[in-house]
């Protein structure tokens, strides 16, 4: 029975171990934060991928999250925006090709690869959708996935 309870606790001190390596983003990732976003604490670390963090923080009352490659390269931070935020041609854009469904939200994508972008989320019935919009109203699509 100690065997088994021992057991037990050595696996979990392994795991809750390993958690908190995952959340502990690496020096150069750090550094690369608080150059881009000064006087700001993240109040979370995640890591996404092979080599890519996120951190999660307020700034100006939004929740934002930031994502950035190991090597300490900022990718892209992302924020939710109401529809009120949006520009007029992704509304235009929007309410031609969305007539009918419901909006769910927004959020606003500043990135290293696109420049701006907006992902859009509405439901038409059961079925969620969701388009990524240039602030010009073009709808686009992303092929890649950090790793």
């Amino acid at each position: 029975m100690k065997h088994i309870l021992c057991t037990i606790l050595l696996c979990g001190f392994v795991l809750f171990n390993a958690q908190a390596q995952q959340s502990k983003a690496p020096e150069t990732v750090t550094t690369a934060f608080e150059t881009k976003y000064p006087g700001i604490k993240a109040s979370k670390w995640e890591k996404l991928a092979n080599t890519t963090w996120q951190a999660v923080f307020r700034n100006d009352n939004k929740r934002i999250l930031a994502r950035f490659k190991e090597n300490g390269k900022w990718l892209e931070e992302e924020y939710a925006v109401n529809m009120r935020e949006l520009p007029q041609d992704v509304l235009v854009a929007i309410d031609r090709q969305h007539t009918g469904h419901t909006f769910k939200s927004a959020i606003k994508v500043n990135s290293a690869l696109h420049d701006v972008y907006y992902r859009v989320s509405f439901v038409n019935g059961r079925k969620d959708i969701e388009d990524l919009y240039t602030p010009e109203g073009t709808r686009f699509t992303l092929s890649f996935i950090y790793q």
